[in-house]
C-alpha cells in the first residue's frame, strides 16, 4: 500500500510556534484553568497538544480551537485593500495544580 502523505507538512513538534495570546478575556480563563495561544491555521488539534505539552512541560487534559478569520484592510495613502490572514486560536484546560507562568504574572501584574 501507498504510504498516505501528511496533509498539512508539518513533520516534527519542534517546526509548530506556540504564541501565548495576552488579552484580559486570556487572563480571567486562564485563572479558571484555560489558558489559549496563537497557531498557525494548518495546525491541528493533537499536533497543537504535542507542542503546548513539549514547550512548557505541562499535560494537557483538553483541547478546543477556533479559526480566527483575518480582516480587510485598507492602506491610508495608496487605498489599495489587503487582508490580513487568518489563524487558528487554542484553548487548552490543563491537569489539576499545573500552571503556565506567562500568564499567571500577567494576570498579577494587572491586579495591581
Amino acid at each position: 500500500m501507498a504510504k498516505i502523505e501528511k496533509a498539512n507538512n508539518l513533520d516534527s513538534v519542534s517546526e509548530i510556534k506556540v504564541k501565548p495570546l495576552i488579552t484580559e478575556k486570556s487572563f480571567d480563563k486562564a485563572n479558571k484553568g484555560w489558558y489559549s495561544f496563537l497557531v498557525e491555521k494548518k495546525v491541528n488539534k493533537n499536533q497543537a497538544r504535542k507542542a503546548i505539552e513539549k514547550t512548557f512541560s505541562v499535560s494537557v487534559t483538553g483541547i478546543r480551537s477556533v479559526v480566527k478569520k483575518g480582516k480587510n484592510k485598507r492602506s491610508w495613502k495608496t487605498r489599495r485593500l489587503s487582508r490580513q490572514n487568518d489563524s487558528k486560536k487554542i484553548m487548552v484546560k490543563l491537569a489539576k495544580d499545573q500552571k503556565i507562568e506567562i500568564f499567571e504574572t500577567g494576570g498579577q501584574a494587572a491586579k495591581q
